[in-house]
């Protein structure tokens, strides 16, 4: 019987420093489109992305606005350069994703 032999973890997903400038136009071009449905007073859920991440970028000047995400990114970049209160899901820390994911010691959100 052969002994056990470590199995190679690999991922299909691109890193995040090629998925920022990946299709970098584009995902300008449907953050801007997004974000402009966003109105004063809102509450959103962003998933992680760098498309998301781009959203972001145009949400500065929303109003009394409220953000919930599990993106690290996201939520670094919106405490930065905007008012808007931000509610950073928990879980584990996923470092290819710059984000939390799996299981939360928090209890499930509902949108």
């Amino acid at each position: 019987m052969a002994a056990p032999s470590a199995i190679k973890k690999t991922s299909y997903e691109k890193i995040y420093e090629e998925r920022l400038v990946y299709r970098k136009e584009e995902k300008h071009a449907i953050g801007k489109a997004a974000a402009a449905m966003v109105q004063e007073g809102d509450t959103i859920i962003m998933d992680t992305g760098t498309t998301t991440l781009e959203m972001a970028r145009f949400l500065t000047d929303v109003s009394r606005l409220t953000v919930v995400t599990n993106d690290l990114g996201i939520a670094s970049y919106l405490n930065r350069n905007s008012n808007a209160d931000l509610l950073v899901v928990g879980g584990f820390c996923a470092s290819i994703l710059t984000a939390s994911a799996g299981r939360s010691r928090f209890p499930r959100w509902r949108a």
